[in-house]
């Protein structure tokens, strides 16, 4: 499953940390929400580009179900962009090949 969400913002370019920080909070918070799937968060990170013009929020993790996920986000002062991948039952290596090959062919326009 593949969800690309876009979410117009308007932000300062002071606050984009801000914004960055607590929309990542949210995200992992939404991970480890149903305590029967046991979501394992692996590496993740908040990091601003060279430029400052956009920050990027990654992390990917699996879970008892069988489900290994990964999401890239970034945050510009437009918008919020999302990139969210999740395989069951398939090794991590192929999930992780799986979202670099999807993840390729996205572009999107800064701001």
């Amino acid at each position: 499953m593949l969800t690309i969400s876009i979410m117009t913002t308007g932000v300062k370019k002071e606050r984009m940390r801000e914004v960055a920080d607590k929309f990542f909070q949210f995200r992992l918070a939404a991970e480890r929400e149903d305590k029967q799937r046991n979501a394992v968060i692996g590496e993740s990170w908040v990091e601003v580009q060279n430029s400052g013009d956009v920050i990027e929020l990654a992390y990917g993790g699996h879970d008892s179900r069988k489900r290994v996920f990964r999401f890239k986000g970034f945050v510009t002062e437009a918008k919020v962009v999302s990139f969210y991948l999740e395989t069951i039952g398939r090794p991590d290596e192929e999930s992780k090949a799986t979202f670099q090959q999807a993840f390729e062919g996205f572009k999107f326009y800064v701001p």
